[in-house]
């Protein structure tokens, strides 16, 4: 999961993998002993802080990682059907799963190609704030950068894919 993580950041920055991955190990840890997986936002802290990084940007390439691992079962329980015998519930909750995901990524490519900040100005608030949100968009999609980059992207599935089918293995 840290060398996936890595990967996405690397679109942003290159982090050596040991701090990508104490950095993982310390959010695993934190989600361990603090409510509502609270682990996740120790990562972004630790890793914004250690590496010089937004956390507005940490948080969008952790958002991205998580759409990526979600992607990764996907695939799972896609070849899943091919390899045992499967009940028809898991079936149609596969179906329901593979169209959230598509919905999911398919908005997020959007909103890395797009100008979204453009939306901002619409909403109801000051021109400070308005400001404010239209930074926060802009770092949040230098999170997603890895979108952009098909080449990257593609390793990223195969890592996710590898690592539910290693954990699927080990279960089964």
């Amino acid at each position: 999961k840290a060398w996936r993580w890595k990967v996405v950041l690397s679109s942003t920055k290159r982090v050596p993998f040991p701090t990508v991955f104490l950095t993982t190990l310390v959010g695993f840890m934190a989600n361990n002993v603090l409510p509502a997986r609270a682990g996740e936002l120790v990562r972004i802290i630790a890793l914004g802080k250690k590496e010089g990084i937004s956390k507005t940007t940490v948080l969008g390439t952790l958002v991205l990682d998580r759409v990526f691992e979600g992607v990764g079962m996907f695939a799972v329980l896609v070849a899943l059907p091919f390899l045992i015998t499967t009940p028809d519930w898991m079936r149609q909750g596969t179906l329901v799963f593979v169209s959230l995901m598509t919905a999911v990524l398919t908005v997020l490519i959007l909103l890395v190609r797009s100008e979204s900040e453009r939306w901002i100005t619409l909403l109801p608030v000051s021109e400070k704030w308005t400001t404010v949100l239209q930074t926060m968009v802009g770092k949040l999609k230098d999170g997603f950068k890895t979108l952009n980059n098909p080449w990257t992207t593609a390793v990223v599935l195969l890592i996710s894919a590898a690592v539910w089918f290693i954990q699927g293995y080990m279960v089964y």
